[in-house]
């Protein structure tokens, strides 16, 4: 027998931190059978994007760029956060592919999204894969951005999945997204995983 879940309810919510690119919550939350009630804290933030851009010979236009998080270098797909304004993830995945890399294409299409941590974050990460990604003008960065684009084999990539040269989960996931796309996952269950 299925169980049935119940949303909790939220009593009230108060934001405590406004930054630059998420804002910090505090919800006071009564849970819907026991009746406990406690403070929970999430993160809002805008929508996100990450584009693998696939050149016409095949390769991967990629980003290498400074992370303080982990204080590294960080190698990635071209990508950021939708703009206020901004309602459609693909303008602002067009947006990033060019302003980051340079590189359009006019084949762009949607791989899906994922959820980067539903425990405290509100927003979603939307794949999309540029196909006949083209070089057709200088990157034009923000003031805190300095951005390396490199242009790499898709076997190569491959490799730096498998010997942990892309470290970013978010980046795993596009790749992940994008290669299932390629697979028929009916033959999956008769592979006893």
């Amino acid at each position: 027998m299925e169980k049935i879940l119940h949303k909790w309810e939220r009593l009230e919510t108060k934001k405590l931190l406004q930054a630059r690119v998420f804002d910090l919550m505090v919800s006071k939350v009564k849970h819907p059978i026991s009746g406990y009630i406690d403070d929970y804290y999430t993160i809002r933030a805008n929508d996100w994007v990450n584009v693998i851009p696939i050149t016409p010979s095949g390769e991967i236009v990629m980003v290498k760029q400074y992370r303080h998080g982990i204080e590294e270098f960080s190698l990635e797909l071209p990508g950021g956060m939708l703009d206020d304004h901004e309602n459609d993830p693909i303008e602002a995945a067009k947006r990033e592919l060019l302003e980051e890399t340079g590189y359009d294409s006019s084949d762009i299409s949607y791989l899906g999204k994922i959820s980067p941590n539903p425990a405290v974050q509100n927003n979603y990460c939307h794949f999309f894969v540029a196909k006949e990604a083209r070089l057709v003008s200088e990157q034009k960065l923000d003031a805190g951005e300095d951005i390396e684009v490199l242009v790499v084999p898709f076997a190569k990539i491959i490799e730096m999945l498998i010997h942990g040269e892309i470290v970013h989960a978010l980046m795993i996931c596009a790749f992940l997204k994008f290669l299932l796309t390629k697979v028929d996952t009916s033959a999956l269950g008769a592979m006893n995983l």
